[in-house]
């Protein structure tokens, strides 16, 4: 009797541990797809400049402090030097230069306390096999925020804003 007593009370403590993970799937889930669905439209558009930078302005609470900061200096070292290619030339959050018209959420796990979500394009119709880019979101002081993008083998956003930031701070010869 005294066993049984004790294991219906660890179950009742996990309860709302199990319940609260479910929450933030559901959470972070909406999040992303929130965001695509306002981000794919502007990211159409013309635009005097680069959507992403649009996006970390407007959405700035959505993006984590170090990811806003790289973006933001890989975006002026590119204002700076026009013309040339001193920076990312590709969408961030989509990892293409050639964006669909649509994008779809696909399967979502967690590791180490973030969420990594599969963004798949939609092409003819169809949610395209392979996902696009993974967004990568983390709880940061109660909220969840993107903090990385992922290319489709696994490339960092972050790393290679940081690997160009380094290639620019190298003097030319």
């Amino acid at each position: 009797m005294l066993r049984r007593t004790i294991t219906l009370f660890f179950l009742f403590l996990a309860v709302p541990i199990w319940g609260q993970q479910g929450n933030d799937r559901a959470m972070v889930r909406k999040m992303v797809d929130g965001f695509y669905q306002w981000y794919v439209p502007l990211m159409l558009k013309e635009n005097p400049v680069p959507a992403s930078n649009i996006a970390i302005k407007k959405k700035a609470a959505l993006f984590s402090p170090k990811l806003i900061k790289a973006l933001n200096e890989d975006y002026e070292a590119a204002r700076q030097s026009p013309g040339e290619i001193v920076g990312i030339d590709w969408d961030p959050f989509l990892d293409t230069q050639d964006p669909e018209n649509r994008y779809e959420l696909g399967e979502m796990s967690e590791k180490n306390n973030r969420f990594y979500i599969k963004v798949h394009g939609v092409r003819d119709g169809k949610k395209q096999k392979e996902p696009t880019v993974s967004a990568v979101v983390v709880k940061e002081n109660g909220k969840w925020v993107f903090e990385d993008f992922l290319s489709p083998d696994g490339e960092s956003l972050l790393s290679a804003l940081l690997a160009l930031k380094k290639e620019r701070e190298v003097p030319v010869k």
